[in-house]
């Protein structure tokens, strides 16, 4: 876990601050050109294929009747997964930095 100290930061703590930016890199969502996004609430779903019955049979008078079977082919799974980041920041009070002698009269 990274740790901000007043090192990391100490411009931002200096008078005359005017601005603080700063911008992540982006690119458009090209994603949504290709997937499409369904919405669910499960840890895991399953998709299953399924073997299906052969093509009928053409059969003379009086001949048994050919009997397929259905049976489970594939299984896909889906895994749905969170992501994210955090910040831990504590709390700076003003009297603190005020009254620091690093920074003398603030």
């Amino acid at each position: 876990m990274a740790i901000i100290t007043l090192q990391s930061i100490q411009n931002l703590l200096r008078p005359g601050l005017s601005a603080v930016f700063g911008d992540y890199l982006t690119y458009p969502d090209q994603w949504k050109e290709i997937f499409t996004s369904h919405v669910s609430n499960k840890a895991v779903e399953y998709e299953v294929e399924m073997r299906l019955l052969p093509m009928a049979q053409f059969k003379a008078d009086g001949s048994a009747v050919a009997y397929g079977d259905m049976a489970q082919a594939y299984t896909t799974s889906y895994f749905h997964r969170n992501f994210g980041i955090g910040l831990i920041s504590k709390v700076v009070n003003f009297f603190t930095i005020k009254t620091a002698p690093l920074y003398g009269n603030v």
